[in-house]
């Protein structure tokens, strides 16, 4: 399982990004901490076995929120061959 944290476009928002091979997916959190606990996750994809299956639906999943730089899709490429 990979995780790396990515510059978001709101300063206010934390954004984290991954491939998680026993689930088979992508993933992405993105929190707002300035919120209660409860509320601070503004979005979570790829919680669900096979869920987030390519880098472009990620991306697509995050795309209000943070993009994905050249280095970072190929990260997350090499990741998933790792992770298989």
């Amino acid at each position: 399982m990979s995780r790396y944290d990515i510059t978001p476009r709101d300063p206010r928002y934390t954004v984290v990004v991954g491939w998680d091979g026993p689930m088979r997916t992508y993933f992405a959190h993105v929190k707002d901490p300035s919120l209660d606990e409860e509320e601070e996750m503004v979005l979570w994809v790829g919680g669900l076995f096979d869920e987030v299956k390519t880098v472009t639906e990620l991306a697509k999943a995050i795309a209000r929120y943070a993009d994905l730089s050249f280095d970072m899709v190929a990260t997350l490429l090499v990741d998933r061959l790792k992770g298989e």
